[in-house]
């Protein structure tokens, strides 16, 4: 039994050691990829750069057009919340029983389309505006007082 283990740990210990000789030899293009890829300051900047773009697209987002949905069901008998309904509906009548007013639904629906016409005289972002690597611009030259 302890000879089949120690053969068993020889025969792992040659195959890794083999398949150690025959792998490929790393090249810089590939440590420099398999370094960004596992670096956490790397990570750290894609995610930066990531919400970056995430701002950047709320912000255009300001300028088109939202459309908002609303719905809201009601089926009642309490005389208070059928009265209100009634009341809300416009459907009030003088021979109504305020105690047994019946039973009561009500389906109000909403949809609203808004667009920015005005921005308060800023202007509108420029779609045309380069984006991605070499945008920033380049600092002035300081000015002396003389």
């Amino acid at each position: 039994m302890r000879a089949a283990r120690q053969a068993a740990i020889v025969l792992v210990a040659i195959a890794l050691t083999a398949r150690a000789t025959a792998a490929e030899p790393w090249t810089l293009t590939r440590a420099v990829s398999v370094a960004l890829e596992h670096s956490p300051d790397a990570r750290i900047a894609r995610t930066r750069v990531e919400g970056a773009h995430a701002l950047v697209q709320q912000a255009d987002s300001a300028w088109r057009p939202q459309v908002n949905l609303s719905g809201r069901y009601t089926d009642t008998n309490s005389p208070m919340m059928a009265f209100g309904s009634i009341l809300n509906q416009r459907a009030f009548n003088f021979g109504l029983d305020f105690n047994r007013p019946g039973r009561i639904d009500n389906l109000n629906a909403t949809g609203t389309v808004a667009y920015n016409l005005y921005s308060g005289g800023r202007p509108p972002p420029r779609p045309s505006a380069p984006r991605g690597r070499g945008t920033r611009r380049r600092a002035r030259p300081a000015t002396r007082w003389r």
